[in-house]
């Protein structure tokens, strides 16, 4: 009995072994795009109107009202706004500063998906979770 216990440990941790060899060379590749994607210009209309009343939240100083067109923009909350403004200050106003602050609250969602899963079951799952998370993301983004 205690043989069969001991293959059935070695087939999962060699089993472990094959799946961590894999996802490793997946993170990397998934980061590398994730970093490359800083750099590009957006084309899609949501990201322009959150960077435009970003800028004249920026340029106003008014971090109280979103205004887009002299009209009142009710649809979001001003959190991600004030946080965009803030990175335009620091960086200046571009596509790098408006998307950083969405990468690094990215690798922050990665980060605390590892903590948790890891916690709770094992680092093959944790690691697994964040592939999952990380591939989710790209798809929604």
């Amino acid at each position: 009995m205690n043989t069969l216990f001991s293959s059935f440990i070695q087939q999962k941790t060699s089993m472990e072994q094959k799946t961590t060899q894999y996802i490793f060379p997946s993170l990397f590749v998934i980061c590398c795009i994730y970093i490359l994607n800083l750099q590009l210009d957006f084309y899609i209309e949501d990201p322009a109107i959150y960077g435009v009343l970003s800028k004249r939240i920026l340029l106003t100083g008014d971090f109280s009202l979103l205004i887009l067109d002299e009209k009142d923009w009710l649809d979001k909350p001003h959190l991600p706004f004030w946080i965009t403004a803030i990175s335009f200050k620091i960086f200046g106003i571009s596509s790098f500063a408006y998307l950083l602050p969405i990468t690094i609250a990215l690798g922050l969602t990665f980060l605390y998906t590892f903590k948790f899963a890891s916690q709770y079951y094992n680092k093959t799952i944790a690691w697994f979770s964040v592939c999952c998370d990380q591939v989710i993301s790209a798809i929604e983004g």
